[in-house]
């Protein structure tokens, strides 16, 4: 997938950006100092994929100062097909999304697809289980339809259990027929989160090495809420472990009234060197760990989907050193898949392949070729 041009207007400091076709490269970057609109740019792009900010849950902080609502639009292609995007926004009110001129949601087929690393980024190794699930649902969501329902069912289930417990109803009809339903879907999304993460595994410990250039071996692996001994986990050994661990905790779970196993409370661990990275690695070690992540990320949505997503980095390159960034650079610009970055410096001499924009107040002031 490649943007071919964009117009955002009115959002957050921006009046009016737009890049026409021909302006916009493969590898990207947005130049400036804080504050002027780097950021904004790229949740626009995130926005028009995602239909929801990474910044904030509501729309309405996103209209520049006293205007009434805004507007992004983008040209783009998939598989060599072409589409344009349309998301409008009027305050207080719904927002509007159209492909080729057509309503649609985030759920459309040829949605234009990202993938985002921010500096908050770095918390997907050192902060709670509940960011590392957030983010494998996420990849996970965007690339099935049947997963997408799967966890939203989930949730469902996890919320009228809850209630029961709540209610003393555990012996209840009810109650045994959420069970015997919480152990089918929550069995399947066990199994797509562990065959997902072994795609990303692989993939991420090449790039690992690649932008890193040493020695060091990075592991991911999913920890289950409940213990279960058998090397080979398919849907009936997960389905039987499920179901005895809950007969288990029931009396548990009945003082406590709430669900105490399932996916909702899974981990993914990931490891250093074989140590906990969590506990043992840097936070340098940790930033690069997950920068390999988002890129495998890439990858795995390429391999699932035929197509690669657009990168958006905020902000990656004043976190690392010169020989890491060096190397991020490098990979970036060899890569097939298109790249929008920001940065405060205008590292010129390092930018040898990127197209470069310098962003004041909202607005583009220069553009050139490094």
């Amino acid at each position: 997938m490649k943007i071919e041009t964009f117009k955002i207007n009115d959002f957050r400091n921006i009046k009016e950006i737009y890049l026409p076709k021909g302006e916009i490269s493969n590898f990207n970057i947005f130049i400036g100092n804080n504050g002027q609109g780097k950021t904004n740019i790229l949740e626009a792009l995130y926005i028009l994929s995602m239909q929801n900010s990474f910044r904030t849950s509501n729309y309405n902080h996103l209209i520049n100062y006293d205007r009434e609502g805004f507007r992004i639009r983008a040209e783009y292609n998939i598989d060599y097909r072409e589409f344009e995007i349309e998301l409008k926004y009027q305050k207080n009110k719904k927002k509007e999304v159209y492909i080729n001129r057509k309503k649609a949601s985030k759920k459309h087929p040829y949605c234009p697809k990202v993938v985002l690393f921010t500096p908050d980024d770095l918390y997907l190794i050192k902060g709670s289980p509940v960011k590392r699930r957030n983010f494998i649902d996420s990849i996970l969501k965007q690339l099935s339809n049947e997963y997408a329902y799967f966890i939203e069912e989930y949730g469902k289930i996890i919320k009228k259990r809850n209630f029961l417990l709540k209610k003393g109803q555990s012996e209840s009809k009810a109650f045994s027929i959420l069970n015997q339903i919480l152990v089918e879907n929550g069995t399947q999304i066990i199994l797509h989160r562990i065959n997902f993460i072994n795609i990303l595994e692989k993939t991420a410990a090449e790039i690992f090495q690649e932008i890193n250039q040493d020695e060091s071996k990075i592991k991911i692996k999913y920890a289950l809420s409940f213990p279960i001994e058998n090397d080979k986990i398919n849907t009936a050994v997960l389905k039987e472990k499920f179901d005895i661990e809950l007969k288990k905790i029931k009396e548990k779970e009945i003082i406590r009234k709430t669900t105490l196993i399932g996916p909702h409370l899974d981990d993914i661990n990931f490891y250093y060197d074989n140590k906990l990275a969590r506990s043992f690695a840097s936070q340098g070690q940790q930033r690069n760990m997950v920068i390999a992540l988002k890129l495998a990320e890439i990858h795995a949505f390429y391999k699932v989907k035929g197509f690669f997503p657009v990168f958006l980095l905020d902000e990656v390159l004043s976190e690392l050193d010169q020989e890491r960034k060096i190397l991020l650079l490098r990979y970036l610009e060899k890569s097939d898949f298109q790249t929008f970055l920001t940065s405060v410096k205008a590292e010129e001499n390092i930018f040898e392949k990127a197209n470069l924009f310098y962003i004041e107040n909202g607005s583009i002031t220069r553009k050139g070729q490094s």
